[in-house]
């Protein structure tokens, strides 16, 4: 039972660890493209 439940913890932390490492993915190609733009326009 003590296994069982920490597999769902370990589960649980690797998607937050996938959802956090996404989320910071997505915001550096943000930052990119707006950085990429706004040297394009000044």
């Amino acid at each position: 039972m003590v296994q069982y439940g920490h597999g769902i913890l370990k589960k649980q932390k690797l998607l937050t660890n996938l959802s956090v490492t996404f989320f910071i993915d997505k915001f550096s190609i943000l930052l990119t493209d707006l950085s990429i733009k706004s040297i394009y326009y000044f």
